[in-house]
């Protein structure tokens, strides 16, 4: 039972990072998008 809570713990911890890791580097490939666009 210990290894599957450390395994929910680290879960818990790396899902948002995860997560906000992609969600920034969305928001960051979008906008890079949008500025080459405009600059062009």
């Amino acid at each position: 039972m210990k290894t599957s809570k450390a395994l929910e713990g680290f879960a818990y911890c790396a899902f948002p990072v995860l997560l906000s890791s992609i969600l920034i580097g969305l928001v960051l490939a979008v906008w890079m998008a949008i500025y080459a666009g405009v600059t062009q």
